[in-house]
């Protein structure tokens, strides 16, 4: 077994459920992904199966376009990466070789983001 797979089997396996656009426990995230992307967006569950409860959400609105809403179990987590993202990367010079996505809504009582999807893998 390899270094990563051991530190994967430690940790606590989530279901997926729990994760899920479907669960009614994320209501308040799909009305948050619709309020700022229209109401017949699609969303796709990217959220890991091991690990911390943070949800992954790819959403695809109704022009096509792709966003992710990410969710973080931590509220310190939330905060640092809207704050890299609003605050630090913008200040960074521009780069031919890297970009960064920006942030198009952000919830502090829900602890999530949305930002929109850049090319790539």
């Amino acid at each position: 077994m390899d270094e990563t797979q051991f530190r994967r089997s430690e940790l606590p396996i989530m279901p997926l459920s729990a994760n899920s656009p479907d669960n009614p426990e994320n209501a308040m995230l799909r009305e948050f992904a619709t309020q700022a992307l229209g109401s017949s967006v699609q969303i796709e569950n990217l959220s890991r199966e091991f690990g911390r409860r943070s949800i992954t959400w790819r959403v695809t609105a109704t022009d096509g376009a792709g966003f992710y809403l990410k969710r973080h179990e931590h509220h310190r987590h939330f905060e640092a990466e809207v704050l890299t993202l609003q605050e630090w990367v913008p200040k960074l010079e521009a780069g031919g070789w890297w970009s960064a996505p920006e942030v198009v809504g952000s919830d502090s009582e829900l602890g999530a983001l949305i930002m929109s999807e850049l090319p790539g893998e």
